[in-house]
């Protein structure tokens, strides 16, 4: 049986995974009141391009775990930065200096920040 999962529990269920493949900084902004584009932004870091592409793969496995599909896919082959677009939700996986430079917490500084309890974010 198929379950159709809200975008906060998409969100959630990928920062989980984020936290145990070791992801830094982790910041889920709410777009949900402030955009049309998507519900959700994960951002995190990683500590080389190994480890932003190892946290990419994690996020894959779970998803297809999930029967879902990326709208959209980039970055991965130079592990500088990922993005992966599944609509409501969309995750950005830096590369530490790659994040420093682009700054998008900052750049969506006044979109409120969410924290799931029972996950260390």
């Amino acid at each position: 049986m198929y379950v159709i999962m809200t975008s906060r529990t998409l969100a959630r269920k990928l920062a989980k995974v984020i936290v145990d493949h070791k992801g830094q900084d982790i910041v889920v902004l709410d777009f949900r009141k402030h955009s049309g584009f998507t519900d959700f932004f994960v951002i995190c870091s990683g500590t080389s391009d190994r480890h932003v592409k190892a946290i990419t793969d994690a996020l894959d496995e779970e998803l297809i775990k999930l029967k879902e599909k990326p709208i959209g896919r980039e970055g991965y082959s130079l592990g500088h930065w990922s993005v992966l677009d599944y609509g409501n939700v969309v995750v950005h996986i830096f590369h530490a200096l790659e994040r420093k430079y682009y700054r998008l917490d900052q750049l969506w500084y006044d979109i409120p920040r969410i924290s799931f309890k029972d996950i260390t974010v």
